[in-house]
């Protein structure tokens, strides 16, 4: 067999040393291939391990080898995922055993419960049927509201003389708790369980308000101190001739009880809320605190009383009615006299 040598493009003969690439099986002469002898007694043994690649073909069967060792280590990465996932399949699997186990265990006993089951729903069906149902708490005081104001509505207008004007005051949301016991108890002898606790609960939330009156628009201080010394110039400027203020203390720290309504943010004023000994000096600070109108440093800061979510929702409703009669007032070409006062709905008269 002879052919051309694929370095010097002449003929190899079969009397002529010569090695054949691994790759491309393209013949080299020895001497075209720089082989040494004993390189090439090595390459001539017949033994299938030892092989010989051209220059060019070496270089692609390195890139190959390379890329080779690469899958190689790739597919036993997948293979241990994949034992990985078998395993947790065989553990889901031993899972969903159990659960369907368990399952039918529960079927067996449901039978055993069903009846009971059935008897309660019929028990809590009929106890449902005789209790009304109100859809809220602030469904009901209005429903408890309207029957105080039809029963008023036959009685005169209470009225009360002050040093400027007469007022006529409006029965309304807040009557409830100054009506007598008998008449409040009547009207909640028809409450259902949870009315009569969401009256509880707002009763209570009340009670605790009692002392307790929130401040807007006084600006924040940076430091407990001088938060209480701002609020303490500011009570002093409401009630001028008291020499000691009603502060409540707080059980840890023992400084007035008093903090920041809400999250601080950079563009919002937060409330303030302050707790007093008593409510009669509460009381008083509220009376007293239209003195602010003249003061050179607190005019714009408002107070008020310390209300439940319930009592801001009426609030609203009574701003809402106050809007609403001076606009019939005024259509009728009549003074808009309605205002309120101490949550209540008043006319003045002269």
């Amino acid at each position: 067999m002879s052919s051309d040598c694929a370095k010097c493009d002449y003929q190899v003969k079969k009397n002529q040393k010569h090695v054949t690439c691994a790759t491309c099986s393209l013949n080299y002469h020895i001497e075209c291939a720089k082989i040494s002898e004993l390189k090439y007694e090595v390459l001539s043994e017949d033994n299938p391990d030892i092989l010989w690649f051209c220059k060019s073909c070496k270089v692609t069967t390195a890139n190959m080898v390379h890329q080779l060792s690469n899958l190689i280590q790739r597919v036993s990465s997948l293979e241990s995922e994949q034992t990985q996932k078998n395993n947790e399949i065989v553990t889901l699997q031993n899972l969903v055993k159990d659960f369907n186990e368990r399952l039918k265990k529960l079927e067996s006993n449901q039978s055993e419960y069903s009846t009971d089951l059935d008897t309660t729903k019929s028990m809590v069906t009929v106890m449902l049927s005789e209790v009304p149902q109100v859809s809220s708490i602030e469904e009901r005081f209005t429903e408890l509201e309207d029957r105080i104001i039809r029963s008023s509505q036959h009685n005169e207008c209470r009225r009360t003389t002050t040093q400027h004007n007469s007022v006529i005051q409006l029965d309304t949301f807040d009557d409830i708790y100054a009506t007598q016991t008998s008449t409040v108890s009547s009207s909640m002898e028809s409450l259902d369980v949870t009315s009569i606790a969401e009256i509880t609960n707002e009763m209570e939330e009340r009670n605790k308000r009692k002392t307790s009156l929130v401040v807007h628009n006084l600006r924040e201080a940076s430091s407990t101190d001088e938060e209480i010394a701002t609020v303490t110039n500011l009570i002093s400027e409401i009630l001028p001739d008291q020499q000691e203020f009603g502060f409540e203390a707080d059980p840890y720290s023992k400084k007035p009880r008093m903090y920041r309504l809400g999250m601080k943010t950079p563009h919002r004023q937060r409330s303030l809320k302050i707790h007093f000994k008593s409510e009669e000096y509460k009381d008083q600070v509220l009376a007293n605190a239209r003195r602010l109108a003249k003061s050179e440093t607190h005019q714009s800061v408002v107070i008020q009383k310390d209300m439940t979510p319930l009592q801001r929702i009426h609030l609203k409703r009574l701003l809402h009615e106050k809007k609403r009669r001076n606009y019939e007032a005024r259509s009728k070409q009549e003074e808009p006299n309605w205002t309120i006062r101490g949550g209540i709905l008043c006319r003045k008269t002269d």
